[in-house]
């Protein structure tokens, strides 16, 4: 893992963002890496893609660090699912993410940082494991809300667009009950889409 995160931190290090509209960097797990957040926002907004799948909180941190692209419009952030489904605790999580912000703000210096909240994962009456890692995923997403208090940072809540009436993540929205479908993304697509275009409107 340790190569792979390195490798893809040497990548990222030498292959700034060649698009000349404001920057929107996308740091996050593979929630972040399977996504098509330029095609799914229609090219309106310029979003470079540097999820890597497998990562943690402080995996995340460290891809900050070493992205070349300083000055953004935006730095996205959504992460935290592999900590919590590994037995992390929400306070450990929510510290983690705390250094996170922190970095991304010294290092890279945007405009705004937006931080999505962690989408659930499919539940069923019978599944008492993923009903108690989806009350996690539920309580650290208020740890990110209360720490999203700073003037740039802004917190952005996907559930209600994904998840069903028990806080599940919708089935005909995932293939595999963790992992978005085409649908899942286009719908968290236009959230974020939709949150960047009245965030260049603001003055």
């Amino acid at each position: 893992w340790r190569q792979t995160l390195e490798q893809t931190k040497a990548h990222m290090a030498r292959t700034p963002w060649k698009d000349s509209r404001p920057g929107h960097v996308f740091f996050g797990d593979s929630h972040v890496a399977h996504g098509r957040w330029y095609e799914d926002c229609a090219g309106l907004h310029a979003i470079r893609n540097c999820g890597l799948s497998m990562a943690r909180i402080g995996d995340v941190t460290e891809m900050v660090s070493a992205c070349p692209d300083r000055g953004l419009d935006s730095a996205l952030l959504m992460c935290g699912i592999n900590n919590l489904g590994r037995g992390e605790t929400v306070e450990s999580c929510a510290l983690q993410y705390k250094n996170l912000l922190q970095k991304t703000q010294k290092d890279l210096n945007p405009r705004r940082v937006f931080v999505i909240s962690v989408p659930p994962v499919r539940q069923s009456l019978v599944d008492e494991k993923s009903r108690l890692l989806n009350q996690k995923i539920s309580a650290f997403n208020q740890e990110l809300k209360i720490l999203c208090g700073g003037t740039n940072i802004v917190f952005i809540s996907i559930s209600e667009a994904i998840a069903d009436r028990a806080g599940g993540l919708r089935e005909e929205l995932t293939a595999d009950g963790l992992h978005l479908n085409a649908s899942g993304y286009r719908a968290v697509a236009s959230i974020i889409c939709e949150a960047l275009t009245n965030d260049e409107r603001t003055p």
